[in-house]
């Protein structure tokens, strides 16, 4: 939880490991976001939101990874 002055950016992080390469997807409610004015770096580890009221909600992300294994 962070609680960031309207006008100024908030940052969240996530930290994963996994195998092969991971993939980022970052949600507002059940909304998939993409980078616009408010939102950058929505299929990144980091996402930057830009406060207003517009932007106020719960946010998550969803990592993806492919894992293999040789046989």
């Amino acid at each position: 939880s962070q609680s960031v002055p309207e006008g100024n950016v908030a940052a969240f992080t996530v930290a994963a490991e996994g195998g092969g390469d991971l993939t980022y997807q970052w949600f507002r409610g059940a909304t998939q976001l993409s980078d616009d004015s408010n939102f950058a770096g929505t299929t990144t580890a980091t996402l930057e939101v830009l406060v207003s009221l517009a932007t106020l909600g719960n946010y998550r992300v969803v990592v993806t990874g492919f894992n293999s294994q040789d046989t």
